[in-house]
């Protein structure tokens, strides 16, 4: 008998915008979407990616982890094995480094290990050299054709994927890699990871040297109103560097001036609000590292486990901790933020989307409607499997680290609600007076 589980078919994420910030004219902000699995690291080896070696570095071949790429750049896919070629009818483009990363979760299943956890999803991502956010995994096992009497998993995948990727909202070009690895028992597995790519990177070099200048240039898909670059160092908090916008190009220069890794995050506004749209991490004087890492973020140990009534508590405990490493004031939470917070987060889980503007304006407009008058306001917004996770994704972006870090805010609203599966759907609305 034929038996066929579908894994992840849906977008778990936790989206969370950021750099949201206004001293009462102009903002900016972004916004960044992560898979959340459920699973531990994997012990699977890496493949090796196919890249040129980088201009101006004198690392050996051999001592070049091999699971990153030597630049960050999406690169299409040429040619497809028959079977993928056939699956792949519904995405626009098949890219390379989707490839690898669909390889990679199709391996775990087949192995029997559970899937990538978010902070390793996103490692995964930016060691292919996939610039894009907002990853979305779609999985699909079960017996093959010839095993399950013409239906199985193959004809199940050629029906249901192509209904999943017109399901899905796309704002520019989706992307996808798919993949496919038997399991030893003879089960099927089948992965597809998809992205909505609002915009381009030219490539940037993996590895440089110190006070070496990094050139940005983005090429969006979409209309833009504004841009920004944002940079994350080794240490210390996020900065953003002059952007300028020249059509649809965003063009800015980064000196990095320390050693080891930075992020550097490009934020455009598009349809929804201000948001990432594309990352690049670049290591200084060091080589990217062979294998990942969990590192919990600032603060998130403090928390505990929060029941539901009290995860606005919580997550505030999480981020005046992560305020206290870098030597700031605890925020102090506001009562009419908190309203407008919950509101917010209301509205995004009934839309089923993450944006700061999902309807009733973005969160200037809403706290001018509401009476409140602010010297400055910011905003993340997040939807995660759990607190821990969406703090730390709002963390690990340097947009909305910057809006936890900001020195000038001085009162916070938290609202967080949970849909039927569990996820959480937070709102940090953080104001000064």
């Amino acid at each position: 008998m034929n038996r066929i589980v579908q894994a992840n078919a849906t977008r778990h994420t936790a989206t969370v915008v950021g750099g949201f910030h206004r001293l009462r004219a102009g903002w900016a902000a972004g916004l960044l979407v992560v898979l959340f699995g459920c699973g531990s690291t994997s012990g699977t080896q890496p493949r090796t990616a196919d890249a040129e070696a980088p201009e101006g570095t004198e690392q050996a071949e051999a001592s070049w982890p091999s699971l990153w790429t030597r630049r960050t750049e999406a690169t299409p896919m040429a040619a497809l094995p028959a079977e993928i070629a056939e699956l792949a009818g519904a995405c626009q483009s098949v890219d390379a480094g989707l490839m690898r990363v669909a390889e990679r979760l199709a391996e775990r299943l087949a192995g029997g290990e559970p899937p990538l956890q978010s902070d390793e999803l996103m490692f995964e991502l930016r060691a292919a050299g996939v610039p894009q956010t907002w990853p979305t995994v779609w999985a699909l096992s079960g017996l093959p054709d010839e095993r399950a009497g013409g239906a199985g998993v193959q004809s199940e995948v050629r029906a249901r994927l192509p209904q999943w990727l017109a399901s899905q909202p796309t704002l520019g070009q989706r992307l996808c890699g798919i993949a496919q690895r038997s399991a030893a028992g003879g089960e099927l597995h089948v992965v597809a990871v998809t992205i909505d790519a609002v915009a381009n990177l030219d490539p940037i070099e993996r590895q440089v040297r110190q006070s070496q200048w990094v050139d940005v240039q983005a090429r969006m898909l979409v209309p833009t109103e504004a841009g920004q670059v944002v940079v994350l160092g080794p240490r210390g908090a996020p900065f953003r560097v002059p952007t300028s916008l020249n059509a649809d190009t965003l063009r800015a220069r980064v000196n990095l001036d320390a050693p080891g890794m930075w992020l550097i995050q490009v934020l455009a506004t598009v349809e929804g609000g201000p948001r990432p749209v594309l990352e690049a991490t670049v290591f200084v004087d060091e080589l990217p590292p062979p294998v990942f890492h969990s590192a919990p973020a600032p603060g998130e140990k403090s928390a505990g486990e929060a029941s539901p009534m009290a995860l606005p508590d919580g997550l505030t405990t999480m981020l005046n901790a992560a305020r206290a490493t870098e030597g700031l004031p605890a925020l102090a939470r506001n009562p009419q933020l908190d309203q407008l917070a919950l509101h917010h987060a209301q509205a995004m889980l009934a839309r089923q989307r993450v944006a700061h503007d999902v309807g009733e304006g973005d969160p200037v407009r809403r706290l001018q409607a509401a009476g409140i008058d602010a010297a400055m306001v910011g905003e993340n917004v997040a939807v995660g499997a759990n607190l821990v996770g969406a703090h730390r994704a709002l963390w690990a972006s340097p947009s909305h680290r910057g809006n936890m870090l900001h020195s000038r805010f001085s009162d916070v609203g938290i609202g967080i609600v949970q849909d039927a599966a569990g996820k959480v759907w937070v709102c940090e609305l953080f104001a000064s007076f």
